[in-house]
């Protein structure tokens, strides 16, 4: 992973290169077929140019929240293991850096989940608290589920509770689909 690597606001969709081509064609082919087929004239299709960037929009659309699914099944995973790991006695901390060694054998160095957990990794070396670390990474996601994680995990971190069993009952909770 680059130095330069910025974490993702999951709400967000950017089409790139090829995606990007492939899914302007798609609609520039849909809105010339409506144009023709209703109206007979390929004049008509100029008139019907906002419907590229409509199709367009909406693919952004349903490609993040894709992409937000995908990341709550990582993230599912990054917690049973977070889970195992505090099981087994790890700190926190500890438990994150070794939960990220078997994610990175689950989903490859590219892994969405991955590219998080660098940069967690990064911001607890700057001495930022695990607390500020995941409440960050709910708010980019946008995921119910991690924003519950993080609300419940800073109050059991500032009120000395039970975190091992804060995360295992999160594991086992959220791991249901």
């Amino acid at each position: 992973m680059s130095k330069n690597y910025r974490l993702p606001d999951y709400g967000e969709y950017h089409l790139q290169g090829k995606e990007g081509a492939l899914y302007f064609l798609e609609g520039t082919a849909m809105v010339a077929m409506i144009g023709y087929f209703f109206y007979r004239s390929w004049i008509a299709c100029l008139g019907l140019i906002p419907l590229l960037f409509l199709f367009l929009k909406d693919k952004k659309m349903e490609l993040a929240k894709r992409r937000r699914q995908e990341l709550g099944m990582q993230f599912k995973d990054m917690i049973l293991s977070v889970a195992a790991n505090q099981r087994a006695g790890y700190s926190i901390e500890n438990a994150l850096v070794n939960s990220s060694q078997e994610l990175d054998m689950l989903y490859g160095k590219e892994g969405m989940i991955n590219g998080e957990f660098s940069g967690m990794s990064r911001q607890l070396q700057m001495n930022r608290t695990v607390e500020q670390v995941f409440f960050e990474f709910a708010q980019r996601s946008g995921l119910e589920d991690v924003r519950n994680f993080a609300q419940v995990f800073k109050a059991a971190k500032r009120s000395g509770g039970d975190l091992v069993g804060i995360i295992n009952h999160t594991a086992a909770n959220t791991c249901t689909l």
